[in-house]
């Protein structure tokens, strides 16, 4: 049997139907990845697509375009300290931290 490679080289959407159809038939993603010569996540991920929207699931998307992402988000996260300053919660930064004597009472 040709490997998933090698039928995707020839027509990638015949080749995904094949392996959808082998899947069907053994019911193991793992068997149906062997008899492939490919990775079981590649089958998982033919096999949703085709139960999630059918035949034309099994077909190629469009790339991606190539000028940069138009879904980029602003970072959630703080920005780093500058050089010679310790984030607060860092063990370096409570070893730096000045030490007060304690309050006689």
């Amino acid at each position: 049997m040709l490997t998933y490679y090698h039928l995707w080289k020839m027509n990638p959407t015949e080749a995904r139907k094949i392996l959808v159809k082998d899947y069907q038939e053994t019911g193991s993603y793992s068997q149906t990845a062997k008899n492939f010569a490919t990775h079981r996540r590649i089958v998982r991920k033919w096999v949703k697509r085709y139960e999630e929207h059918g035949e034309s699931g099994l077909e190629s998307l469009p790339p991606i375009p190539s000028d940069g992402d138009p879904v980029r988000k602003e970072p959630t996260h703080s920005p780093r300290p500058s050089a010679g300053e310790a984030h607060p919660t860092s063990p370096g930064f409570l070893r730096l931290r000045p030490q007060t004597p304690p309050l006689l009472a």
